[in-house]
């Protein structure tokens, strides 16, 4: 991680939620996961990673389509 935390790459915020760059990157393509561009390196806000992972918790006796 960065040294600043709040901040993480494609790369890291891939193994922080179990999954593959790309899944990564088509969250942040598709407006599901927000994130910064500088130059060509894409980051991610820890504030952005949180908000997302809220939006994906589903309360118990509930499913999506609820």
């Amino acid at each position: 991680m960065r040294r600043d935390e709040d901040i993480m790459t494609i790369a890291e915020v891939a193994v922080l939620l179990g999954v593959s760059t790309r899944t990564v990157e088509r969250l942040t393509a598709n407006g599901q996961l927000g994130y910064t561009k500088v130059g060509r390196k894409t980051y991610c806000s820890r504030k952005d990673i949180d908000e997302f992972m809220h939006r994906q918790t589903t309360k118990p006796g509930k499913t999506r389509a609820s």
